[in-house]
């Protein structure tokens, strides 16, 4: 190569040196100037975070403020509710201390008498259960008077729910059945219970099973004073009778709850009562047991007219049907 040929190419090359530096120079520049601007982005978001978390700590304040308004307003609430309870409570003291000098008066309730009448037979009455009355035929017999002068003494049936007569009606059938074993679901039930066992004693056979589960405290306590001879005869049961396997011949239902019990029961009469058994009922209304009872052909009801001759009144009456 010549050396003009030599130094041109130094020139050009010297040239596009300056040129690139030239180039690196503004990029460079350039680069900065991006930097830059991405760092000044990054504050301003900093900046404008900072603003939103100070708002949002502001509304948090604020929000914690109100807060605050509605316990105090609900604490406010409280101590005034508590002010007119106290206030009430003044009156009724006061009330109470204007009384304080009325009259009390001398006479307290009476004890409950839960003694029994002495044990004794009483004859048998002379009627026939396949009459198409025999409750009417009992009332008329001459032991059905007896039986009226025993159970209007006895202290068990001036506490009872039924009446003298009615248990007349139900020692008797008792006595007539002679049932091996007899049921009895009757709310407050010592005294029917009495009745029946007495029955049972009178005939020196029988076991008497009776449920009340709501008075049960209150009849163990009566059965505690009963005499021996008339205990044996029964036993106070709770909560449901075990029906699979033993049949009775005389069944009760009656109290409060009798008309429950009855519906429970009614699937199951034909297992529970043997054929030639009794099922006697009361506080049970008429035309519940015509529902009950109208389908069971088995059951022939004790008496014609049963307003006048099984039930003894409205509240204590007894309606006795045969199986």
């Amino acid at each position: 190569m010549s050396l003009r040929g030599v130094l041109s190419a130094f020139f050009d090359n010297a040239g596009k040196s300056v040129q690139l530096q030239a180039e690196i120079r503004e990029g460079i520049a350039n680069q900065a100037d991006v930097f830059n601007q991405r760092l000044r982005e990054m504050i301003e978001q900093q900046a404008n975070q900072s603003a939103r978390n100070e708002q949002l700590l502001r509304e948090v304040l604020d929000g914690v403020a109100n807060q605050t308004d509605v316990l105090n307003q609900r604490l406010r609430e409280l101590i005034e509710q508590q002010v007119n309870a106290d206030a009430r409570k003044e009156l009724l003291l006061r009330e109470l201390w204007s009384r304080r000098f009325e009259p009390v008066p001398d006479t307290e309730p009476a004890p409950i008498d839960i003694s029994i009448a002495p044990l004794r037979p009483l004859p048998i009455p002379q009627i026939s259960l396949r009459r198409p009355n025999p409750v009417a035929d009992l009332v008329v017999t001459r032991e059905f008077k007896t039986y009226l002068d025993f159970f209007s003494t006895s202290p068990s049936v001036r506490r009872s729910r039924l009446t003298a007569e009615s248990h007349g009606i139900l020692y008797a059938l008792v006595r007539k059945i002679r049932p091996a074993r007899a049921l009895a679901f009757f709310q407050d039930g010592a005294a029917i219970g009495e009745t029946i066992a007495r029955g049972l004693c009178d005939i020196g056979a029988g076991q008497l099973h009776l449920y009340d589960d709501r008075d049960h405290r209150k009849n163990a306590a009566i059965l505690a004073v009963w005499p021996e001879a008339l205990r044996r005869y029964c036993i106070l049961e709770t909560g449901a009778p075990a029906t699979t396997g033993t049949m009775c011949s005389f069944v009760l239902v009656g109290g409060d709850d009798a008309a429950a019990t009855l519906a429970v029961m009614g699937g199951s009469l034909g297992t529970l009562v043997e054929p030639g058994g009794l099922l006697v009922v009361t506080n049970v209304p008429r035309s519940v047991l015509q529902k009950l009872m109208s389908h069971r052909t088995e059951w022939r009801e004790l008496g014609s007219r049963p307003e006048d001759e099984n039930r003894t009144d409205l509240q204590s009456g007894l309606v006795v049907y045969s199986r």
